[in-house]
């Protein structure tokens, strides 16, 4: 992508005026809604758990004893009016809101991972609360307990099936698939890990939930016929990414680390999707930058939230007729990746997305010096900015204590704006364990107390604070707002205050009768995807086994050492929380292997006498944090040797000859000595050696050593046996342990 370079100063839009993109929805409604207002339908739905749209005697007493009982009715119409609780597609997003026409329920899903951040924190917050039936007695019992796990792996697999399908979803819709350009038939966009799209709710979820027509960032449907979205409804956006770790950090936090389900540990989940959305909104775009049009270089710029969905088109030819085609194999194209429609530039933030994601995730990521001062700056000036810049930066400033110690007071200062209190109390949860001041544990109180019984939205809460969909997110100024058809909404604003206040101020849970829910979320299973959901895929790696080296070469204790090195990642996961066990050591016998101290290095420690050729296998386990398991076996061969003996010999010859006995002048006897140069070789060392040698034995003579390498041998002679043999038997060692014999034959 080609920008041209400017040199700005960033000043007053930040702090006073314009949203930095936020993408979040600042009305209740839309032109589309409006323009239904005209169509009819019909309303049909069977609650699967108890809902009253009116208070009954259970409604008294305490003020926790209230808003327990509401907060449960109003879970209870979040899950049977505003979820699908599936696994599948559309299953477990939120719906914004419900417009009650007088033809019939009309549906709204917009911002969804926003709702779905504020559900996995309920979720989180209410399996905290669940956990500890001594400080929330009647609070739930093990069913709930079942339920709420239940919800929050669903609740996750949602997260990743808008994360592994949202490549494809806005493929679906590209103008260059849609165009059928050749080489797209067919084509899967493959995955780009942390970027999603926004919902995934196809028009059957909707007529589930008994709406006669709604509409999403995935379809609208209008009149019984379902229509696409365009590409850039679907992107998602900082401040989707936002809410999103805002319940991660919730459920890092406040659930605890024995709770799974089908495998998936909860908080570990939560710290894995943090470090995946903060990767992919940090990784940015490469720029090239132009001076007078011409091009001086390029370089990538952090912080820029991209679409990976940037198909390039070839050409036939350069003629305005030719024809454009699509290569499969070489889909992206980098010098036009286009950044996200909302919400794309982080860099304002990216000193909050640090702190955030750091302390969810425990991973760091760079930030510009400048982003760290006006980061800074924010937190006197952040007043100041819009409603959709101020829930942001207070979410963030929340999970990452991002100001310091400071940081409550300021949020409290910041919250009166827009009546944002959640997140001043969200912040002292998280980080100073529930300890709030006197004013905000009213002004806390004093929201939950309003809350309608029957639910939020215009419908129920036009006089109470609580008719916009959120009031933690949107202005205050529509708090109070009216509408000319009633709206219901979620409620996730309302049950995620009441967990929070009172994980913050358990002392004001008291007087409570037992809460009963009867009935009981569906077991889910893990997704059949063609790949499975990533906390279910191993770690990947291989084995390599190194050169050889040589030990203790020419003797008896030769050895030989290989080592080993692990290549490892984990495609879901922390790298570096992947163990690289030995499986056990080879069943061969002929060799063992040791850990160098080093996480993927080993040694294979192999004999080398008495084979020509070792080969044996070792196979190594990577697990992680999962319980995922992946064996890699690496197969060892490498030289050996059968130890030879030593090689022996000798050549000499007559030095002396003497006679002993005399008759008439003619010798009788007598004896003749020779000497003899020994040579003994030990083959088995490279260069070959001497090796040491004795004298074993003598035939029809007497030997002796004279030096290391030379021996003299004495024969007797007489006048009648003028030609006779005899032999002397050399024995030499190698360094190896083999031995051999040689007689030297002497003949005269």
């Amino acid at each position: 992508m080609r920008k041209i370079f400017f040199i700005f100063v960033f000043c007053s839009s930040v702090l006073f005026g314009n949203s930095l993109q936020a993408g979040t929805d600042s009305n209740g409604s839309s032109l589309i809604s409006s323009f239904l207002n005209l169509f009819g339908g019909n309303f049909s739905s069977s609650s699967s758990f108890p809902y009253s749209s009116a208070p009954g005697s259970e409604y008294s007493g305490t003020d926790a004893n209230k808003n327990v009982k509401k907060y449960w009715n109003l879970r209870n119409k979040l899950r049977n009016n505003f979820i699908k609780l599936s696994t599948d597609k559309g299953g477990c997003l939120p719906m914004e809101e419900v417009k009650n026409l007088p033809e019939g329920r009309f549906g709204k899903w917009g911002d969804s991972t926003v709702k779905l951040g504020w559900y996995l924190g309920l979720l989180g917050s209410e399996l905290h609360m669940l956990s500890r039936p001594n400080s929330y007695p009647g609070y739930g019992d093990g069913n709930d307990i079942q339920n709420t796990i239940r919800e929050l792996f669903c609740a996750f697999i949602a997260l990743e099936r808008l994360d592994r399908f949202g490549e494809q979803s806005i493929w679906e819709v590209h103008p260059v698939n849609v165009a059928k350009y050749l080489g797209t038939e067919g084509y899967q966009w493959p995955d780009t890990p942390g970027f999603f799209v926004r919902d995934d709710v196809p028009f059957h979820v909707m007529q589930d939930l008994g709406l006669y027509g709604a509409e999403g960032d995935y379809q609208t449907w209008i009149g019984g016929q379902a229509l696409p979205t365009p590409p850039y409804n679907r992107e998602m956006s900082q401040d989707q990414v936002i809410h999103l770790l805002l319940g991660l950090a919730i459920v890092k936090h406040l659930v605890p680390f024995t709770y799974s389900y089908q495998g998936m540990n909860f908080r570990h989940q939560a710290q894995i999707y943090a470090r995946r959305l903060v990767d992919y909104v940090y990784a940015g775009q490469d720029q090239a930058y132009e001076i007078l049009g011409i091009p001086v270089g390029e370089m990538n710029v952090s912080w820029l939230i991209t679409n990976p969905v940037s198909p390039k088109v070839n050409w036939f030819g350069s003629c305005p007729l030719c024809v454009g085609w699509f290569d499969p194999f070489h889909p992206v194209d980098p010098d036009h990746m286009g950044q996200v429609t909302r919400g794309a530039d982080a860099r304002f933030f990216s000193a909050g997305f640090n702190f955030a994601g750091s302390w969810i995730s425990g991973k760091s990521w760079n930030i510009n010096p400048q982003y760290l001062l006006t980061w800074g700056g924010l937190s006197q000036s952040a007043v100041f900015t819009t409603p959709d810049n101020a829930h942001m930066v207070m979410a963030l400033a929340s999970i990452g204590n991002s100001w310091g110690e400071p940081t409550q007071d300021l949020l409290v200062a910041q919250a009166a704006q827009h009546d944002f209190y959640l997140y001043p109390l969200l912040h002292s949860v998280l980080h100073f364990g529930g300890n709030i001041s006197a004013f905000l544990e009213s002004k806390t109180l004093s929201f939950l107390n309003s809350a309608p019984w029957s639910g939020t939205g215009t419908e129920f809460g036009s006089d109470s604070g609580w008719a916009s969909d959120n009031r933690f997110i949107r202005k205050k100024e529509i708090h109070n707002r009216t509408s000319l058809f009633p709206l219901e909404s979620h409620g996730l604003d309302y049950l995620l205050l009441h967990n929070l206040f009172f994980i913050a101020k358990p002392n004001q849970y008291y007087g409570i009768t037992p809460n009963g829910q009867p009935n009981s979320v569906p077991d889910f299973s893990v997704p059949n995807w063609p790949v499975p959901p990533s906390y279910k895929l191993p770690p990947i790696g291989y084995a390599v086994a190194g050169i050889p080296s040589y030990l203790n070469t020419c003797t008896v204790s030769t050895s030989v050492d290989i080592p080993i090195t692990i290549e490892w990642d984990d495609p879901h996961g922390n790298r570096d929380s992947v163990a690289i066990l030995l499986d056990s050591q080879p069943s061969s016998g002929n060799g063992i292997v040791t850990s160098t101290g080093t996480k993927n290095r080993f040694v294979y420690h192999g004999k080398f006498w008495n084979q020509w050729w070792w080969e044996d296998t070792v196979r190594f386990r990577l697990l992680d944090e999962d319980g995922n398991s992946t064996f890699l076996t690496v197969l060892i061969g490498y030289p050996g040797a059968v130890a030879a003996p030593p090689n022996i010999g000798a050549v000499g010859s007559p030095t002396r000859i003497v006679v002993n006995g005399w008759f008439g002048g003619i010798p009788l006897y007598g004896t003749i000595e020779m000497e003899f140069q020994v040579y003994a070789i030990d083959p088995n060392c490279t260069p070959p050696k001497p090796s040491a040698w004795i004298i074993s034995g003598m035939r029809n003579a007497v030997a002796y050593p004279i030096s290391p390498l030379r021996f003299r041998a004495i024969v007797g002679w007489t006048i009648f046996t003028l030609h006779g043999n005899a032999g002397v038997t050399l024995q030499a060692a190698t360094s190896v342990g083999t031995t051999g014999t040689y007689e030297v034959p002497i003949n005269w």
